[in-house]
């Protein structure tokens, strides 16, 4: 296991929000770098996502997606964002 020590933490000195959408948001947070500076980090949230690697008879079972920002279809593994409050075991079984 990692140990993790604060001396590389960046306490959040502000924040500013800078969109909100229906499924992300985005904000710039100004940090205090370990030296002592600070620095700006660019923040997107999103409420989390459920995949699932499924295999049948030894073959891995995937989906064909449009995706608009490639503007092209991608082959993924079955995938979803959770809703607010949802277990991702239930998010997992709703995209299989």
């Amino acid at each position: 296991m990692l140990e993790h020590t604060d001396e590389y933490r960046e306490p959040t000195v502000s924040t500013e929000p800078v969109f909100q959408g229906k499924v992300i948001s985005l904000q710039v947070d100004t940090v205090t770098l370990p030296g002592g500076g600070t620095a700006t980090r660019e923040i997107i949230r999103h409420p989390g996502a459920a995949a699932v690697l499924a295999l049948i008879d030894g073959k891995m079972l995937v989906v064909e997606q449009y995706r608009k920002a490639m503007e092209k279809f991608q082959i993924e593994i079955p995938a979803g964002k959770l809703d607010a409050g949802e277990d991702p075991m239930a998010a997992a079984a709703r995209e299989l």
